[in-house]
């Protein structure tokens, strides 16, 4: 199939189109092919100009270990590893193979596996996505056999999930999230090594999709709650205690939401309420799963939303693109979007019991992963808002510095701080000079080869741990140092830790008798605290390089970069606002919310994820003019009419069109059999298809087979109505009726 390339504005998208197309890669243990309808839908949907490929079949460690493969050569997209383990030992005689043998065989196959998507992973520019897909009926109703592979797979999945490069999707999270039934095709498994059904597919499909979304849209870093009818069913202010409901759905909310402050969410509060009344729910009622503690701020008034949101986020220090507003209300949800465009917002359900099945489907509150700095994040801003208090009863900013006995340590990075540096690179805006973003199998591949320098900033102070807070990447030549990456969290800006940064530079520089320094800055729309700093050293002059500019620092004035706390005083905060949203974003973010929304409310099954399919098929233009075109006359024509119609995607099918010409192949042909046997009982071959081409054809073919294998009573049943048979269907019935005396 070619590239899907569909405007981001024009279908809805939540991402940008970059116009370059990406490559998802699909490598799987069984026959993979029938995901690309589904998954090219999702792709339209997500508005990316992609372009699905699969490998050759079954040539999993093939492409994982040859340089030369479809997986390795990918550079730019997703590689997709789809795993069936009991494929593994398919072509094993159960009966002739004992049950310790097979487990020591999958053990073999397991560490080879492993050991393989290591090397993938440190090899590849792109991430990975290991997917482990239900094994057969059969297995599972081997005890001891679905014991063995359960075993297997959480093993697989606890080494995968600790390598950077690589995300990953149990068998049970994908039956959980996207349950389907039934799943598993016994005779497309035996005829083509096809598995699951088509349903299935478009599980897997929406998986990836989902996955891929989290991996490349922007990550969200705090929630703003509403209270009343969100939080609780009730107005704190009008009623009494007991008469506020936590229940049900609204519990579960509250449950949701705790778990996205476990897993690095920030939490605050903006509800149209009274402060005391609100935290009179808080503190006295007995089934509040959100306590105080989980909320890091709050806006308890009779203001707008939207002006307590930006209030919020200069408070935070967050931008408004990271946040993620809930409200119950579709008027505050409304201005909301109208004022604050680059806010996520989420419109909870009007059906109160559709609330739990919402907010798992909206795809923002996913986390790939969750590092040791998203466990702590919400108690950094509890240690931040007593830093804020520290500087207001300082007398000077110098008083205040020196106050903080702030702890500065630069060190190179190690493989287990890969993670949270990545995540770094992805979420810092405001001091990032070059703007790269890095996905971690390529982090892995630059910190395991050497071919740059990667540095670490962890930081201290009196307060607490701000973690690790700055990142520099570099290359060195015997004219500069080279920065690739030259970043630093805004937890920290402002406080001479970007003067140390450089200085560290300089040392470096100093002891490898390199004369420069040379730190680039690509403007984004955000980062404009990075280059206030650049220009504030009056050390080194930015020169234009096309849309960038390059700041040359001679190496010893490198070393000399010094905070100078009385300048500092008076320019701070360096970012007192939000930076402002582009124009251009405007439709893509409102698009993001819209889309988001929809997913949730409108996609969150398989069922609906289908008949969106159906009502968006794309087709052959002039399909229906490679013959005349001559509708269905019998039931059976009308049955085969609406298989190919379905399968080939066209608006109509008449009885003279042929399956090949319009598009059908080999693996189609297979569903079409899948099919004939769930509606008619009926087994066919793939030669039927192939000889019998036409659906006039092949609906001849199935109303012989049927008359070959009816009972007697049916044959008389149908001789009663001889009329309406042709010549050759009259003949099969009398000799049917004569083999059967």
């Amino acid at each position: 199939m070619g590239p899907i390339a569909v405007s981001a504005v024009d279908r809805g998208s939540m991402m940008a189109s970059t116009g370059r197309e990406t490559t998802i890669a699909i490598a799987a243990t069984f026959t993979a092919e029938p995901l690309e309808p589904p998954l090219a839908y999702w792709m339209r949907e997500l508005g990316l100009e992609s372009r699905i490929r699969f490998a050759p079949y079954n040539q999993v460690f093939q492409q994982l270990l040859e340089p030369a493969s479809l997986i390795l050569t990918n550079d730019d997209g997703l590689n997709v590893v789809l795993v069936k383990p009991d494929d593994w030992i398919r072509s094993r005689d159960d009966s002739d193979i004992s049950i310790n043998l097979q487990r020591d065989e999958l053990e073999r196959k397991a560490r080879d596996f492993l050991a393989a998507m290591r090397s993938a992973a440190s090899r590849s520019t792109v991430p990975h996505l290991a997917m482990m897909c239900p094994v057969s009926p059969a297995v599972v109703e081997n005890g001891e056999l679905a014991t063995i592979f359960r075993n297997l797979e959480e093993t697989l999945l606890a080494d995968l999930h600790q390598t950077p490069g690589i995300c990953c999707v149990s068998s049970s999270e994908l039956q959980t999230t996207y349950p389907v039934a039934p799943g598993f095709d016994a005779v497309l498994d035996r005829e083509a090594h096809i598995p699951y059904t088509p349903a299935f597919h478009a599980a897997l499909a929406t998986m990836i999709a989902r996955r891929l979304y989290a991996l490349t849209s922007r990550p969200y870093k705090a929630i703003v709650l509403d209270c009343d009818h969100t939080l609780w069913d009730g107005i704190c202010g009008e009623d009494r205690l007991e008469d506020v409901n936590i229940d049900g759905p609204y519990r579960i909310l509250q449950q949701f939401m705790v778990a996205q402050r476990n897993a690095g969410m920030l939490l605050c509060l903006c509800s149209r309420n009274n402060e005391l009344d609100v935290w009179r729910v808080f503190d006295r009622h007995p089934d509040m799963v959100l306590k105080r503690e989980h909320i890091t701020s709050w806006r308890l008034n009779w203001t707008h939303k939207s002006h307590n949101l930006k209030s919020l986020a200069n408070e935070l220090n967050v931008g408004l693109d990271s946040f993620i507003f809930v409200d119950d209300n579709p008027i505050e949800c409304a201005e909301v979007r109208a004022e604050l465009p680059e806010v996520l917002t989420v419109q909870l359900p009007a059906e109160v019991g559709a609330i739990p099945t919402f907010l798992r489907h909206v795809w923002a509150f996913d986390h790939l992963k969750i590092t040791g700095e998203d466990q702590t994040r919400a108690t950094f801003y509890v240690q931040n808002a007593a830093r804020l208090r520290f500087e207001r009863e300082s007398l000077t900013f110098r008083e205040f510095l020196a106050g903080l006995d702030l702890d500065v340590r630069i060190q190179p990075m190690s493989p287990d701080e890969i993670p949270r540096a990545v995540q770094l690179m992805n979420r810092t805006n405001q001091f990032n000079c070059t703007a790269v973003r890095r996905c971690e199998s390529e982090m892995q591949r630059i910190h395991s080869s050497g071919e740059r320098e990667c540095l670490v900033v962890k930081v201290k102070d009196r307060f607490g741990d701000y973690g690790l807070v700055g990142i520099m990447i570099f290359d060195t030549t015997p004219d500069a140092i080279e920065l690739d990456a030259f970043l630093l969290s805004c937890r920290v800006l402002g406080r001479g830790v970007e003067h140390r940064m450089l200085r560290e530079l300089g040392r470096i520089a100093r002891q490898r008798n390199i004369p420069r320094v040379n730190v680039r800055f690509h403007p984004t729309g955000r980062n404009q605290p990075a280059l206030e700093f650049l220009n504030s050293l009056q050390i080194g002059s930015g020169q234009p390089d096309g849309e960038d500019l390059v700041f040359r620092f001679p190496t010893e004035s490198a070393m000399g970069a010094t905070l100078d706390p009385e300048a500092a005083s008076e320019e701070r905060p360096i970012s007192t606002a939000p930076a402002p949203i582009e124009v251009a974003d405007v439709p893509r973010n409102q698009a993001q919310s819209h889309l988001l929304c929809r997913i949730a409310a409108e996609l969150h099954s398989i069922e609906l994820v289908l008949k969106d399919m159906e009502a968006k098929k794309p087709y052959v233009a002039g399909a229906d003019a490679m013959h005349d075109h001559i509708p269905p006359r019998t039931p059976t024509e009308k049955t085969v009419c609406e298989i190919w119609k379905d399968l080939l995607g066209m608006p109509s099918v008449g009885v003279q069109h042929n399956f090949f010409d319009m598009g059908g192949h080999s693996l189609l042909a297979t569903q079409v059999l899948s099919r004939l046997r769930d509606m008619l009982g009926l087994e066919l071959s793939i030669q039927d298809i192939f000889e019998a081409p036409t659906v006039e054809e092949l609906a001849s073919v199935v109303e012989m087979r049927q008359i070959e294998w009816a009972e007697p009573e049916q044959i008389l049943e149908a001789l009663e109505d001889l009329d309406g048979l042709t010549d050759e269907q009259v003949e099969a019935f009398l000799l049917h009726e004569g083999q059967s005396q």
